[in-house]
């Protein structure tokens, strides 16, 4: 006796329809599978294609970083030679015309002496904002305690000289009179942002230029403000380009103020400023940094 014996006819066929349903469920599934399987293996292919060429993109990526890298150093070498090397042949014309003037020239001589002189001083400015691009750029800030009171009047000092300087009044306030700061980098920072103040002002009556520090919110505040000619509003945009001129009166090399920004970044600090009609407020914002030795 077997497992069929006792059904009936109609239930023989049920069972029979039944199993002939199941299978050909199971070859529709092996045909799902199959399929899968096929679509799985394309996209396998695809994905191991795909990361051969990231593979392929990342070493050359390596390599443009590292060419890049190289063309960077030898670009921050050459501004590092070329500021410092062009110092001695600029020294040595500038002591063969002062040995000039001391001989008796005729009135053409004269002015040839006096053109070449000018053009001396502007490649001296231009070397002086090469150098200090090149410490705001590559030297690692070397912070110390600095005194901004005697950096300041420094800086003036240097600018006493220059024609125009007496109807220049110079304000200074300062609420922090030390930093631990970078003395160089600050030293930078304010040549740029004083000699731009005094630059810009009007030749006609006496200016006014004040300098502001005071601590805040953990941060140092520096405020350069001048009553001089502004900023239209065109151009202010772009002051911190570099070799941007803005002005058919500037007579620098269109360094000072990106010379000054790279000087702020470097100390991890932010510079921006406020124009007005009747002034400029140029305003720095430096982390202050503990001393490790305060005594």
């Amino acid at each position: 006796m077997n497992e069929f014996d006792g059904l009936g006819n109609s239930d023989v066929d049920s069972l029979v329809a039944q199993l002939k349903s199941e299978r050909l469920k199971l070859k529709e599934q092996e045909q799902q599978l199959h399929e899968q399987e096929e679509e799985l293996s394309s996209q396998k292919e695809e994905l191991t294609a795909a990361i051969e060429e990231l593979m392929a993109k990342n070493t050359s990526l390596e390599d443009t970083l590292t060419q890049l890298r190289d063309r960077s150093f030898e670009l921050d070498q050459i501004l590092y030679r070329t500021s410092h090397d062009l110092r001695g042949p600029l020294s040595s014309i500038k002591g063969v015309l002062a040995l000039l003037s001391l001989e008796s020239q005729s009135d053409v001589i004269r002015n040839y002496g006096r053109h070449i002189e000018s053009k001396a001083i502007q490649m001296e400015n231009l070397l002086k904002s090469l150098a200090s691009l090149s410490k705001s750029i590559l030297e690692k800030p070397q912070l110390e305690n600095v005194d901004l009171n005697k950096v300041i009047w420094q800086v003036i000092g240097e600018y006493r000289h220059l024609p125009g300087w007496n109807l220049m009044e110079v304000s200074v306030d300062l609420r922090e009179r030390k930093l631990y700061t970078d003395p160089a980098l600050v030293m930078i920072i304010f040549q740029s942002l004083l000699s731009n103040a005094f630059i810009f002002r009007d030749p006609l009556i006496k200016g006014q230029m004040i300098v502001q520090v005071r601590e805040e919110a953990g941060n140092w505040i520096i405020d350069v403000i001048d009553d001089g000619e502004g900023i239209p509003l065109p151009v202010r945009p772009l002051i911190f380009d570099m070799f941007y001129r803005g002005s058919e009166r500037s007579i620098g090399n269109g360094l000072g103020l990106y010379v000054a920004r790279k000087a702020i970044d470097r100390l991890k600090g932010v510079i921006s400023f406020h124009a007005e009609a009747s002034a400029t407020r140029f305003t720095i914002k430096l982390p202050v940094q503990a001393d490790p030795d305060p005594a």
